[in-house]
């Protein structure tokens, strides 16, 4: 029955994505598909676990094109309900952190959600979100039958929805049809460079979304886990830079990483090679509206004193407006037009994008990348630090212990500097200029 029932799922699939995981799970049934801290799963078991939840979403009365959260920890449970979800047509509303109460609230307003997916273990934090009903309990979806599900191909209807990392202000929603995801996840594929047989650890879930639909064995971790690494004999790693600047010590046998998430400064960059000295680091600069916009190695992110990118991403065109900021055109930048200005300042400069800096939210406010770093490479002690102009007053915050002093700004030191819930590297601009204010 089991196989079955996915020779006749596979065959009903049209759409590209789809289609190459069914043949992907038919193919290499026995291969070791997915691990978590509780587990292991093949291709066939994963491709069977999707259809008992789908068997689940049928019973529980769910609805396709029904718009859903998923209030469910980073874990087996939460990708079996992503992939799913992308079968049945429900919009998947992925909320990336519910520690901030008032911005879960936000993010809940704006997606309008009929139902919650939870777990044995989120259902009992639901005070965490606010007015909060139609819980849908996912921890036992094994207990369903492998049902055949006639899938029925309709690229425009909405499968994922995420925020913004709302720094500037609140988060903003993405949505992503089928269409959307297929070619988000096409640019993805042709600018990695991993063997098929390589075992990959994961992080951030729209890159383990692509790893699993691909076929690679994919572990995944909240940090670098050298324990799994070690055991499952990881070489690539997809993850934010966030995770990279946590580990502790060297990590010997990476060979490949892809990491993006926030600016990357030189001290910063420096750290990276020395703890991951036999790994090739690809480093991408990206936006939520536009996944892949340029990419470099490490050994040519740094070009005088510049965070530079020395290859753009086929399909994305990247040009700069009269202001200096970033405009990306193309079929995967998420709205109508297909066009988005990036917020960030940048230069062209011999077919290469160098980023300076943020954009001006007023005529008067900005920030300054370049003399960021060269704040950081003054002092070893300092953690973090960020510099802005604000109605014509330079600014510099930091977190650490400043050794010199910069007379040109007014200084505030922080004990802890309000970063960002999504990437935890970017700066809370919002919350740090209230407090300026």
């Amino acid at each position: 029955m089991i196989d079955v029932s996915i020779t006749k799922h596979s065959l009903l699939i049209k759409n590209n994505m789809l289609k190459r995981f069914d043949e992907i799970c038919l193919k290499n049934k026995e291969k070791l598909c997915f691990v978590d801290k509780r587990n292991e799963a093949s291709f066939e078991c994963v491709h069977n676990d999707v259809l008992k939840m789908i068997s689940l979403f049928k019973k529980k009365g769910i609805e396709e094109y029904e718009t859903a959260v998923i209030f469910v920890l980073p874990s087996y449970e939460f990708y079996i309900l992503l992939i799913a979800g992308v079968y049945y047509h429900l919009n998947m509303v992925v909320i990336d952190s519910f520690k901030d109460r008032n911005r879960t609230k936000d993010m809940l307003n704006k997606a309008n959600p009929k139902t919650i997916f939870c777990t044995n273990k989120t259902r009992m934090l639901s005070f965490l979100l606010p007015n909060s009903k139609n819980f849908t309990n996912v921890s036992n979806f094994r207990k369903e039958k492998v049902e055949p599900f006639e899938y029925v191909d309709n690229k425009e209807s909405i499968v994922l929805t995420t925020f913004t990392s709302g720094t500037t202000g609140q988060a903003k929603k993405i949505e992503r049809n089928l269409a959307d995801l297929e070619r988000q996840m096409n640019l993805v594929k042709s600018n990695m460079t991993i063997n098929p047989n390589e075992n990959v650890l994961g992080t951030l879930p729209i890159y383990v979304l692509f790893s699993l639909i691909n076929g690679y064995t994919t572990i995944i971790s909240k940090t670098i886990d050298e324990k799994l690494i070690r055991k499952y004999k990881v070489n690539t790693l997809l993850t934010s830079i966030h995770n990279l600047l946590n580990v502790k010590k060297p990590v010997n046998n990476i060979e490949n990483i892809y990491c993006g998430g926030a600016i990357l400064y030189p001290r910063e960059a420096d750290y990276l090679k020395t703890f991951f000295p036999n790994a090739k680091i690809t480093y991408v600069y990206g936006a939520s509206e536009g996944v892949l916009i340029a990419k470099t190695t490490l050994d040519k992110y740094i070009t005088n004193g510049y965070l530079t990118f020395d290859e753009f991403i086929d399909g994305m065109n990247v040009n700069i407006n009269d202001d200096n900021e970033i405009i990306i055109t193309g079929e995967c930048v998420l709205n109508e037009k297909h066009e988005h200005a990036t917020g960030d300042l940048g230069i062209l400069k011999e077919n290469k994008l160098q980023i300076v800096g943020r954009k001006k939210y007023s005529t008067n406010e900005y920030f300054n990348y370049i003399e960021d770093a060269k704040i950081l490479n003054e002092n070893p002690k300092v953690k973090k630090a960020f510099t802005l102009v604000l109605n014509n007053q330079k600014f510099l915050v930091f977190e650490g212990t400043l050794s010199k002093k910069y007379p040109e700004y007014k200084v505030f030191k922080f004990h802890k500097l309000p970063m960002d819930l999504k990437h935890k590297t970017k700066l809370d601009y919002s919350k740090v200029i209230k407090k300026l204010k």
